[in-house]
């Protein structure tokens, strides 16, 4: 008896450490396209800034 309920813990034990692997994996990803996204989101604000440098706004 004893066995099976160690047994049956270690089962558990390997099941949540597969879902703490697997979220932490999923995070990773997602922080990696969200890094590759603000890279990119930067690179386009920089190219309109550039596009927009030459328009003068006056006063009215």
């Amino acid at each position: 008896m004893a066995g099976d309920e160690q047994s049956t813990g270690a089962r558990e034990v390997t099941l949540a450490v597969s879902q703490v692997e697997r979220s932490i994996q999923q995070n990773l990803l997602l922080v990696n396209q969200t890094a590759e996204n603000t890279q990119a989101l930067r690179a386009e604000a920089a190219q309109l800034a550039q596009d927009i440098s030459s328009f003068k706004v006056g006063n009215t």
